[in-house]
């Protein structure tokens, strides 16, 4: 998650308005420590975050 790019977070089917968020926190904090670290970010239903983080790593 701290080296994916705009084109894979697309890709993991998040939409534009996601990724920017999720580029945006990242940069922000330095990097995720954790992937929980997504829940605090608005926009994304529970249940997608619950998926996409099975398929995540740091």
């Amino acid at each position: 998650m701290n080296e994916a790019t705009y084109e894979d977070l697309r890709r993991l089917r998040l939409s534009v308005t996601q990724t920017g968020r999720v580029l945006a926190y990242r940069d922000r904090a330095g990097g995720f420590k954790s992937l929980d670290e997504l829940d605090s970010i608005p926009g994304f239903p529970k249940e997608f975050l619950t998926e996409l983080k099975r398929r995540l790593t740091l």
